[in-house]
């Protein structure tokens, strides 16, 4: 048996499966019976021209046409066709050359002196295509399924619109937790991070937490392969709300759009409705606003509505799920004015936002006492001419932070009561082992 069989299963299982002779399917793509023959029980190896006129004519799917072009001994279809054009165009200018990409690594000069910039130079493509032809046909597909995965998460960072989350673990919320809680959540908000092409990420920490959150991730990334996430960390002194922990980050954010994660905040997908996240989805608006500040907002009962930021959504929707915000207020009392309007939304911690929040955010912190809130921010930008658009999200929420802190509460009071309450006299104790005194009546 040689090395191209199982090209040919594929090719004779297709075939058959569409009920198409092979000497029909010879004469559709123009070959010769016997040829078709040598290639279906492994005498000859297709060239990729015929792999892909086979897989035209038997309209193989764009999935299984990697696993042949794999299996008959050539790279996956996108890959294979940049090198391919690139060795075209060598020598000659990049008609896809965008002129602000000139006097970067791979600005100027042919597509080929591009990809070389990456890595992907003709000896390397080739000892890749060696490689594979010498392996089995599950090794092709684990090799092909990390460079389709590469070169997928290379696209998704360089489409995104934010390269920087910001993660806050610092508040109150986060301090009544146990650790291991704190670093299961803060690992899956990380995933949220990755998923969005996000490439920086921004820890805003505790005192003394350093040693317990960042630095076991940080090693956990070093010991990883490319893609990568930069980690970094600022420190909140004292937990005295979320735009102080924002505004924390603002030297390592800088000028840039950025995303606010809160980890105690969960978002899932809903499992009738698989595919992209809300938080993907989020990003993906985001970069159609030019400009404009997102965030997330889910319906809730008027009862919960004080229980933190709170958006006025305008009636008409900009596009499917997404409306301006006519208001916000962070945690408003029963007798606020916003808790009377219509089109209120409870705020979701996802925030995509502009750098200006940060100036916003030092005006509130000058301009009053502590807490300081990010809600408060975004109100005074909005106020301001800034747009602010909210996307109410699909999956299931689960405040976990939200409950956390109305337990904490509910302790403190529970504390307070008993410290306040008249001390009741204590009955004697009676120690183990010895009877009272009088003795021990008998029976």
């Amino acid at each position: 048996m040689t090395a191209f069989s199982p090209f040919g299963d594929l090719l004779r299982n297709a075939r058959q499966n569409r009920g198409i002779s092979r000497s029909a399917l010879a004469s559709m793509v123009g070959f010769d019976p016997s040829h078709l023959y040598r290639i279906e029980t492994g005498g000859r190896r297709p060239s990729r021209d015929a792999v892909l006129a086979l897989a035209d004519v038997l309209a193989v799917p764009e999935g299984e046409l990697q696993q042949w072009l794999i299996a008959a001994g050539y790279a996956p279809l996108p890959l294979l066709g940049a090198v391919r054009q690139a060795v075209r165009m060598r020598g000659g200018p990049s008609r896809a050359t965008p002129p602000e990409s000139q006097g970067s690594p791979w600005g100027g000069g042919t597509l080929a002196d591009r990809l070389e910039s990456f890595g992907l130079t003709a000896l390397a493509s080739q000892r890749l295509w060696d490689a594979l032809a010498r392996v089995d046909l599950a090794r092709q597909q684990e090799v092909a399924g990390w460079i389709r995965a590469a070169l997928a998460h290379a696209i998704e960072v360089l489409e995104s619109p934010v390269a920087t989350a910001v993660i806050p673990i610092a508040g109150r919320r986060e301090r009544l937790l146990a650790p291991h809680v704190v670093q299961r959540l803060l690992l899956s908000v990380i995933a949220e991070a990755a998923e969005l092409g996000v490439t920086e990420l921004v820890l805003v920490l505790a005192p003394g937490s350093r040693e317990m959150l960042f630095d076991p991730i940080e090693q956990a990334f070093k010991a990883a392969l490319a893609p990568r996430l930069r980690l970094e960390w600022v420190e909140q002194v004292e937990p005295v709300g979320l735009g102080d922990a924002v505004l924390c980050a603002a030297p390592r954010v800088g000028e840039r759009p950025f995303v606010v994660l809160l980890p105690d905040d969960l978002l899932e997908k809903r499992a009738a409705r698989p595919g992209l996240s809300d938080c993907w989805r989020m990003r993906d608006i985001f970069g159609r606003l030019n400009g404009a500040h997102l965030i997330a907002v889910k319906p809730l009962p008027r009862r919960r509505l004080a229980e933190g930021g709170v958006a006025v959504l305008g009636a008409e929707e900009v596009e499917r799920r997404v409306a301006p915000v006519l208001r916000l207020a962070e945690k408003p009392e029963a007798d606020h004015p916003i808790l009377a309007e219509a089109g209120l939304a409870g705020i979701v911690g996802r925030y995509f936002l502009q750098p200006e929040v940060f100036a916003a955010l030092e005006q509130v912190k000058r301009g009053g006492k502590p807490p300081v809130e990010l809600t408060d921010a975004l109100e005074q930008l909005r106020s301001q001419g800034a747009r602010l658009y909210a996307y109410t999200v699909e999956g299931e929420r689960r405040d976990l932070g939200g409950a956390v802190e109305r337990l904490g509460e509910i302790v403190a009071i529970s504390r307070r009561e008993l410290r306040s309450a008249p001390r009741r006299a204590e009955a004697p104790v009676v120690a183990l082992g010895r009877p009272p005194r009088g003795g021990v009546r008998g029976s």
